[in-house]
Parts: C-alpha cells; sequence; structure tokens
C-alpha cells in the first residue's frame, strides 16, 4: 500500500487486508485503535471524525495534530476508499506475489534473515507431537473428564453443543462454555490438559497451532459441523461469510481433530470423500423446554398455516409458497415467525408475522402461533439434503402437523411429503384442512414419534461415545417412519418428482397481448421433436393479456400475478409449477424457427457437463442480436458481442462456450437451477441472466451459445424493461457480487473469429467496434491479447473445478512482451491494470508508457509517478507529475504525489504547502 501519502492510513489498509483475507486483527488489550496500528506511541483513532487522540500530543503539538488529523480523512475519502473496492474486487491483491518476495530476497537488508534450511528445522523441532485418539488414557465409565464448549456460532451452539452438554452432567463435568472469540481477546481460556475435552464447532477461529499444543499437553479435541457450509447456495447470505479461506481452514481443523462429529448422514459422506470420519450426532429436543407448552386448536375463523425460520435466510425455499398464499388466499389465515414471503401481504390475505425471539423464548412463541397446520419447504439442492430436521422436531413436538418437501432431512418422521411443485401442495393443503380432525390426528402421531426417538436421551449415549472416545453405546436410533400417515397423492419418490416433460417453456409477460399471442402460435407451430408444456405468467397485464390468456388450453399453465413482480420473480415463480426435465425462459417478443428447441436440448442431452444453453438470435432483418455475452475491458460491463453482423456470418454459426448467455431465449437444467438459487430477485429487469449464469459457471457448469437454435428477437418491445435508475441498480449490484470474478473475453472471442476488438466514442459513448484483422503482423499483436484472456478463463474455470492452479509463467511472459501488444489505447490500459495485479513492475510500465505514447492519460500519468517514486527515480517522477498537473491544475492525486516529491527531496514545508493543496482539491 504505497500509494498512500504523508501520515496516510498504510496501517488500516494492512488492517483492511487482513481482515477480507478471513483473519483477525489482534491488539494489546489498551490499544483499542480499530483497523490502525500505530507505529509509535498509541493513539485512539475516532472511527466517525477519524481524529486521534493520545491525552499528549493534542496539548502539546495541536496545529501538527489537526495537520494529522486532516490528512487521515483525505487518505480515508480517497485512496483509501479507492483501495477497498481494488481489494475487494479483485483489482488489487490482498498479499504480495511471491515473484515481489523473491525480488526484495535481493534487497541487502534482508540479507542477514535465515535461510529457509535454518527456519525448515526451527519449525520441525518445535512442532507439537499430535496425541491420535487411541494412544490418549481415557478413564473408566467413571465420571472423570470434563467437557468445555467452544462455540462459533450462538443458535447452532445451544442446540448442538451446550444442551448435551448440560444434559449429560452425570457423565463428565461441567468445564469452560465460551465463544473462540472470547478465548482469543484473553477474557478466558478454557482448562487443557488430560481429561480435559474441548468441542469446538463450524469455522472457529482458534489458531491451528493453537489447538495443537492444547491437543499435545492431553486435551481431546472435537470438531462439530452441522451443515454442508462448503456448498452454502448462490442465494443464502450467510455465504458471504464464508470466503474460501475460512472453508479451507475448516477443513483442515477437522482433519486435525480427534474426533468430527455432524448432524446428518450426507454431511457424513461428503467428509468422507475428503478423507476425513466423523460420527452422527442428530440433532435433538430437550423435553423439560417443550414438555409445558399445548397450542390450541381451531382458533382462527379459516384453517391456520404456518411457518418458522430465521429472516433472509430461507428466500429460495419459502418462494414456493408465495404462488401458494395467493390461490388459498380466500382459503386460510397466515402466521409465519422470523421472516414471510411478500404475498403474505397482498389483499385479501389474512397474516400474522412475528420476529424471531431468543432460543429459549422459541418454545413458548412457537406454541402461541397455534397451527392447525405447519410447512416444511426446501428447494432440493445438495446443501437442503445435507439438513437435519430440527425444524420437524420441534413442529412435531408441538403436535403441528406438517406438509414438507419430499427431500432426505423428511424422510424418517411422519409427515406427508411432497414434491417442491405449488399445485402438488395447494391441492394436499385443501385436502387436509377439510378434515380437521384427521390434521389433529397426524400432529399427535408426529409428537409422539418425537417423544419416542429424538429427545436428548435418546442421543446422549452416542455423544458420550464421541467426546469422550469410549466404544459405542447401544441408544435408541429413529427408525425409518413406519407411521401411517393419510395416503399421499400419486408421485414419484424423493428427489425423483415425476416429470411430465422433456421441456417446461417459461414466458414472462406484461401487456404487449399482440407479442404474446404471436409467440405462443409460433411455438405452437413449429416445436417438435421434444413434449414440452408452456408456463405464461401475467405480472398483472392492463391490456387484453389476462382475456386473451383465459382462451388457452392445452399444456397451458397460467400465472396471474396481482401486482407487476418483474422478470425474476415471474420467471422463478414458472419454474416453481414447472414439470419438465429442462426449464426454457423465453421472452414473448421472440419469433421461434423449426429446430430451436430440439437444438436447446441435444446439447445438454449430449454434453452433460453443460448447464445453460443459448440461443441464436435474429434482429428482423436477419443481423445478430445475440450470439453470446462478452465483459468488457472497459468497466467489465457485459454486452452481445456480434451484435448487427449479418446472421450469415461464420463467427456467429459456431458453438461457443461464453460465461453468460442472454435469458430471452435460455435452457438450463431444472437440478442446476434449483442449485444455484433460481434468478435472483435483487435484480430489477436486467442482469438477471448474467448473474444466473455466473453462479452456474462459479460450480464448474458450462454455459453454451448454440447457433443451430435461431429465433428471432423484437427487442426492447416488451416495456419497463430499459429504466436509467434500475439499470445503475442492477449494474451495482452486478459488480458488488462479481467483479472479483468475471473474466474480460471480449477480445479471446473477437480475435478467435479475426476481428479486433477496437473502442471508439459513439453517441458520446465509448463502444467497441469489431473491426477485421488485415496484416499478420497485426494478427499476431492481437494473439497475445487473445492469449491471455485465454490463460485467465482457464484458471478461473480450474478454480471452480478445485484444480490446482496452473503455473502462471506462461501468463507472465506474455505480459513482459508489452514492446508487442497492438497499439490500442483500452487493450494497452488493461494490460496495466493486469500487471498491477500481479506486481509485474517492469510490464506495468512498459504498458503505461506506451498508453502515454498513444496520447495524454491521467491514470498513465498518476501510476508512472508512483512508480518512479517508489524506485526513488525523482526526475522521471518530476515530469510525469508536472506534465500531470500542467493537464489539470485542479488534480489532487497530483498536488499529492507533487508532495510526496518534495518530502522524497527534504523540502518539507513546499511539501507541506502541496498536501495543503491536495485536500482542498
Amino acid at each position: 500500500c504505497e500509494d498512500y501519502g504523508l501520515y496516510g492510513e498504510e496501517d488500516a489498509d494492512y488492517g483492511l487486508r487482513i481482515q477480507l483475507q478471513g483473519l483477525q486483527n489482534a491488539y494489546m488489550e489498551d490499544e483499542q485503535v480499530g483497523l490502525h496500528l500505530p507505529a509509535g506511541r498509541a493513539a485512539h483513532i475516532d472511527g466517525d471524525t477519524l481524529k486521534a487522540t493520545d491525552g499528549i500530543e493534542e496539548k502539546t503539538h495541536a496545529e501538527y495534530r489537526a495537520f494529522k488529523d486532516e490528512s487521515r480523512r483525505k487518505n480515508v475519502e480517497d485512496i483509501a476508499k479507492r483501495n477497498r473496492q481494488d481489494y475487494q474486487t479483485g483489482v488489487k491483491p490482498l498479499y504480495c506475489s511471491s515473484a515481489f518476495v523473491e525480488e526484495s530476497r535481493k534487497d541487502p537488508v534482508c540479507q542477514n534473515r535465515p535461510d529457509e534450511s535454518t527456519r525448515q528445522k526451527n519449525q520441525t523441532d518445535e512442532k507439537p507431537k499430535k496425541v491420535s485418539p487411541e494412544s490418549t488414557p481415557y478413564p473408566s465409565r467413571e465420571r472423570g473428564r470434563t467437557v468445555s464448549v467452544i462455540a462459533s456460532d450462538s443458535i447452532c451452539g445451544r442446540i448442538r453443543l451446550l444442551q448435551p452438554l448440560l444434559a449429560g452432567e452425570r457423565i463428565w463435568t461441567k468445564g469452560a462454555i465460551v465463544s473462540d472469540a472470547n478465548i482469543i481477546l484473553g477474557h478466558i481460556t478454557p482448562p487443557a490438559g488430560n481429561g480435559q475435552v474441548w468441542v469446538i464447532q463450524r469455522t472457529c477461529l482458534l489458531d491451528a497451532a493453537d489447538l495443537a499444543n492444547v491437543q499435545y499437553q492431553g486435551t481431546r479435541l472435537i470438531h462439530d459441523c452441522d451443515d454442508l457450509l462448503w456448498n452454502i447456495p448462490a442465494d443464502n447470505p450467510n455465504l458471504r461469510f464464508l470466503p474460501p479461506g475460512k472453508i479451507e481452514k475448516m477443513l483442515r481443523l477437522m482433519d486435525q481433530a480427534d474426533c468430527v462429529t455432524v448432524s446428518t448422514e450426507p454431511i457424513q459422506a461428503d467428509l468422507k470423500r475428503r478423507g476425513i470420519n466423523s460420527i452422527v450426532l442428530p440433532n435433538s429436543l430437550v423435553r423439560q423446554d417443550w414438555e409445558e407448552f399445548r397450542p390450541k386448536r381451531r382458533v382462527g375463523s379459516r384453517p391456520r398455516i404456518g411457518w418458522a425460520g430465521q429472516a433472509n435466510v430461507h428466500k429460495g425455499d419459502t418462494a414456493i409458497l408465495e404462488t401458494i398464499i395467493e390461490v388459498l388466499k380466500d382459503e386460510v389465515e397466515w402466521v409465519f415467525l422470523g421472516d414471510a414471503p411478500r404475498t403474505a401481504s397482498s389483499p385479501g390475505v389474512i397474516s400474522e408475522v412475528y420476529s424471531m425471539v431468543d432460543l429459549a423464548q422459541y418454545p413458548k412463541k412457537m406454541a402461541r402461533l397455534n397451527l392447525d397446520l405447519a410447512l416444511a419447504p426446501l428447494v432440493p439442492n445438495e446443501f437442503n439434503e445435507a439438513k437435519s430436521d430440527i425444524r420437524i422436531l420441534q413442529y412435531g413436538i408441538l403436535g403441528y402437523p406438517v406438509i414438507g418437501t419430499d427431500i432426505f432431512p423428511h424422510q424418517e418422521a411422519p409427515i406427508f411429503r411432497l414434491p417442491h411443485e405449488p399445485q402438488a401442495w395447494i391441492k394436499a393443503i385443501r385436502e387436509r384442512i377439510h378434515d380437521l380432525d384427521a390434521l389433529e390426528r397426524e400432529g399427535e402421531t408426529l409428537r409422539q414419534w418425537v417423544l419416542a426417538h429424538r429427545l436428548i436421551e435418546h442421543v446422549l449415549p452416542k455423544y458420550e461415545q464421541a467426546w469422550l472416545g469410549r466404544e459405542a453405546i447401544p441408544c435408541t436410533q429413529a427408525p425409518p417412519s413406519r407411521v401411517q400417515v393419510p395416503p399421499a397423492p400419486t408421485y414419484a419418490p424423493r428427489n425423483q418428482v415425476k416429470l411430465s416433460f422433456d421441456c417446461s417453456i417459461i414466458i414472462p409477460v406484461w401487456n404487449k397481448v399482440e407479442l404474446t399471442s404471436q409467440c405462443l402460435t409460433h411455438v405452437a407451430e413449429v416445436t417438435e421433436g421434444c413434449s414440452y408444456e408452456v408456463i405464461v405468467v401475467d405480472n398483472a397485464s392492463t391490456d387484453a393479456t389476462q382475456a386473451f390468456l383465459s382462451t388457452l388450453s392445452g399444456d397451458v399453465q397460467v400465472i396471474t400475478n396481482p401486482e407487476n413482480y418483474g422478470f425474476a420473480k415471474a420467471c422463478n415463480q414458472g419454474a416453481a409449477a414447472a414439470k419438465g426435465r429442462f426449464l426454457v425462459f423465453l421472452n414473448n417478443d421472440t419469433i421461434p424457427k423449426p429446430g430451436w428447441l430440439r437444438a436447446l436440448v441435444n446439447e445438454v442431452e449430449c454434453h452433460q457437463d453443460v448447464a445453460i444453453v443459448g440461443s441464436k438470435l435474429l434482429y428482423p432483418n436477419d443481423t445478430i442480436q445475440h450470439a453470446g455475452v462478452v465483459f468488457s475491458k472497459n468497466c467489465l460491463t457485459p454486452y452481445h458481442i456480434f451484435r448487427g453482423a449479418p446472421g450469415e456470418l461464420q463467427a456467429v454459426n459456431v458453438r461457443r462456450e461464453f460465461q453468460v448467455v442472454t435469458a430471452a431465449c435460455m435452457l438450463i437444467r431444472r437440478e442446476e437451477f434449483d442449485a444455484v438459487g433460481h434468478f435472483d430477485e435483487i435484480y430489477q429487469n436486467g442482469f438477471e441472466d448474467v448473474d444466473l449464469c455466473l453462479k452456474v459457471g462459479k460450480r464448474g457448469k458450462k454455459v453454451i451459445y448454440q447457433p443451430e437454435s435461431v429465433l428471432y428477437h423484437l427487442e426492447h418491445q416488451t416495456p419497463g424493461r430499459k429504466n436509467p435508475e434500475t439499470e445503475r441498480h442492477n449494474g451495482m449490484v452486478l459488480m458488488e457480487r462479481w467483479a472479483s470474478s468475471i473474466v474480460v473475453d471480449e477480445d479471446f472471442h473477437a480475435i478467435s473469429a479475426g476481428y479486433a476488438n477496437r473502442y471508439h466514442f459513439r453517441d458520446g459513448m465509448l463502444q467497441p467496434t469489431l473491426e477485421a484483422l488485415q496484416s499478420d503482423m497485426d494478427t499476431r499483436s492481437w494473439k497475445r491479447v487473445q492469449q491471455v484472456q485465454e490463460l485467465l478463463l482457464r484458471q478461473r474455470q480450474d478454480a471452480t473445478q478445485g484444480l490446482k492452479g496452473q503455473d502462471d509463467r506462461e501468463l507472465r511472459a506474455l505480459l513482459s512482451e508489452y514492446r508487442e501488444w497492438p497499439e490500442d489505447g483500452e487493450v494497452l490500459r488493461w494490460a496495466a491494470k493486469l500487471c498491477q495485479s500481479l506486481q509485474l513492475l517492469d510490464g506495468e510500465r512498459g504498458f503505461w508508457k506506451r498508453t502515454l505514447s498513444i496520447g495524454e492519460d491521467r491514470a498513465a500519468r498518476e501510476q508512472l509517478a508512483k512508480l518512479a517514486l517508489n524506485v526513488n527515480d525523482l526526475s522521471e517522477a518530476t515530469d510525469h507529475i508536472q506534465a500531470l498537473l500542467q493537464f489539470d491544475p485542479g488534480n489532487g492525486a497530483g498536488h499529492w504525489l507533487q508532495g510526496i516529491l518534495l518530502m522524497q527531496s527534504q523540502q518539507c514545508a513546499e511539501a507541506a504547502r502541496s498536501f495543503r493543496r491536495a485536500l482542498q482539491c
């Protein structure tokens, strides 16, 4: 972080990078300075005003302190803010590269460090020996061990660790109950040594070396994990708290532990594939917490149906309820605890929504919901397949009958299981609410099952086996349910939903009835070679759309929304109601040509690694509207490459792999759509398809453009798709989420087709134009750009598949040949920034100088000045700073750089004036 000026925020910048890497900053207890790591006397820096106080300097050197505070604020508003964004988006690395470290070894100052062999020897000598579980001298069955619980999650920690700890006090002695953060801060340290057990949880913050040390002292280390945390769906907000570094550390701690415990068999199986053995400790309830509560029945004017869960975590799971609520709004009362679907507040819907309560108050609050029927929807995906049935137990012990998704966690309990389809749920709910006596009997059956098999006393022997390391002790296992429940409607077994069609064609509409009619007519006329259904989702059209849709028959479903929910929501509604093996999203302003659908299906049937397929879309004049989506060097903007090219051009008639294709006509595997959490409804009619494709790509699956599927697209005929405000919103969301993952690929695809991608100003905007490569020299220079982007795409693909990254020597070699790159400003600027991220200083300097040779460039001047200052080349730095200020006298960065230059020239008074001018700019 050498770009900071005098009294900068280098310490805060370093602390920020430490946090972004998933690590923690720790300080002496009396130095509470936030991210700041003071080099001298410790000062408290106010987080809002950024004013520093140490009790002395602000009194004895008030003017000097005021200047430092002002400088600090300027740094935070300018350089620190920009660096934070660059670190989060991947523009700047969080730590220095190995090449930088090797270069630093040549510095004479570093020559007196111990060599690598000495360090390795010292580490080998000092490494504590790990005590294996077989060699640990466990006591006999007499109570003698002390168990300490170190929880990183308060809710799951109480259910999984604290409740068993308290329930088993006749077996072990209760030790410390503490969070990992409190141990790190030194507030409390659990007892360690022979006869001690530490139970840690999930992504424990404790260092592996510290844990190895307590194991060396004889402490038995248990690691508990209750979710498939390394496979969280993209729509789950908890994903942002679990970067790859945290997951890798968690898996290493599991491997280090003496015993690993998990909540379900799927987690156990997944860990076994990773070489980690574990014991299943199923979740259970404490009888005393629940036995005094007995809910009332039939207290509402209508049957009361409810759901409970954490707010904002189950958006994908509860999406199915939105359709169900709308259909049943006149028939039931809805009750929600923790969160509620959007349609719960629609006109005509009777609903009660309660905030989530503390775990201690949860049983009482659940009982007061007084439900006649509880719902347990879970989207079928790998993460949910590995979840526990804790919610079923909580419903069941209160006697609430349950309808749930037919998924692994719901297989043991006597509940009514269904495919994850709105129509099946609507039918089942209607059948049950017409016989409330039978519902009560179902609820009592479930209650008796929970009391017989899933209380803490039933699983405590397994905790004794895992925590104390004793031989397996017989315990009451909950067998697969043989309880008689009312017969279910006909559907396939778990995870094998009865699919009636090859494809479900989902068409969201809002007005423009003539386009919808035209699209459906052509679909019916030209679609053959595979079976399909059509699902039209009407977003509250105000023209004749509803009347037209009411005339449709056959394999057509119509979903009518009370208001315009937008593109993403409408598509998700259609997908929830679909019965096809593949989901096809289609705009109503398209006209398909013969063979369009069969070509899409052939692609996924012939290539198992392909998850999404996009079509070739033509304007009415037979020029290209869509032949794949690429990302620009200019701000990473996604756009349709080859737009406007002739439809018969060879480049657009070749099957290609892209990062993104448009959802104007897109096929996606049904299971993949569920796995990534569907379209994200945070987008407002834009970039939903980009986000979906990137989520699929992150899972290592392919996105393909298939030119044999052809449709006409009357683009922008559907109103509401273009709005400057929503476009800004969508762009910000996309960049915040994906900037660090996106690979610039526009040149890779253009050059492979024989074109250079050059930028020109048109209509006041910098826009790309494809120009045919003419000479061999021109082709060779642009080929270097293609090769670099191809290598970056390959690295991204390897990362998504968990493969070891390829050696980047080829990439570095190509970037070192900066003299051979094309004479194109956008290309050279992009290459310079890429070199900066890889810390290739010679390459960065070379590309910036070539950029200046084309024309004056502020960014090039600033970076070249910084590079010159870094190597104490004051003459070159002076040239760039003078040119920068001559071109723009009000350039704050220029004055700041001039201040640094003057400081290096020992002209402190002049430097102070430059810094003041910078602060005024």
